[in-house]
């Protein structure tokens, strides 16, 4: 039997969700592999900094919305870990970008 009504549009709403964050991941992985070619290669503290930047900066000029904006800057940082991991890079990327607000208490003390 065929989903319809809000169950139908909530099922094409996250296919859609999940293309578009298929499409924003190869897009990660070219900013990444651009500001770090040679993962095999360990950088300089200076080199990882300059590179470090120059993904946020690419970040900031072609990913618009503040959602996609945070996978980006997450996905880059698991990379950056999975290389100092795989490869014994000493650097550590900044911590996860968290966006969020805290709920608001309904009851008082």
């Amino acid at each position: 039997m065929k989903d319809i009504g809000v169950y139908a549009r909530r099922e094409a709403q996250s296919k859609q969700r999940n293309k578009e964050l298929a499409q924003l991941e190869s897009h990660i992985k070219t900013l990444i592999t651009k500001a770090f070619p040679n993962p095999q290669k360990v950088p300089s503290q200076r080199d990882f900094e300059l590179a470090w930047r120059r993904f946020i900066t690419d970040c900031d000029n072609t990913i618009g919305t503040k959602k996609d904006y945070r996978f980006a800057y997450n996905f880059g940082v698991n990379t950056i870990r999975r290389y100092k991991t795989d490869y014994g890079w000493p650097y550590s990327p900044p911590s996860y970008l968290v966006s969020h607000k805290e709920h608001k208490q309904l009851r008082t003390k």
